[in-house]
């Protein structure tokens, strides 16, 4: 009988390269993607995602940090109170070490 143990391998150079993107649809829902691009594993902190609407009304929404592989993505899946199209302005930040990574959107793409 074979037994697989999964081995892990430090990276021969430690790179942080993590972005944030935020997208919405028709509807109310919008996803942020944080992907880690780097060689190492990444734990943002401090995520939350702004919504204005087009009236004023302001939404803040807070979004979890979990740690993010290398070569990995988090995706949050948000419904908003008000359908995304009506969004001014969408904007979606979380902190990875030192470093503030802010996405910005404007409503919804069809």
């Amino acid at each position: 009988m074979n037994t697989l143990v999964p081995a892990f391998v430090a990276p021969a150079v430690r790179a942080v390269d993590a972005d944030l993107r935020v997208a919405c649809g028709p509807g109310p829902s919008c996803r942020v993607t944080l992907a880690n691009h780097g060689t190492v594993r990444v734990q943002p902190t401090g995520g939350h995602l702004v919504a204005v609407a087009r009236d004023g009304r302001r939404s803040e929404i807070a979004l979890d940090g979990w740690w993010v592989l290398a070569g990995g993505a988090r995706v949050h899946g948000i419904e908003l109170p008000f359908p995304a199209c009506d969004a001014r302005e969408l904007t979606a930040t979380f902190r990875v070490g030192t470093t503030d990574l802010v996405a910005r959107a404007e409503g919804c793409v069809p």
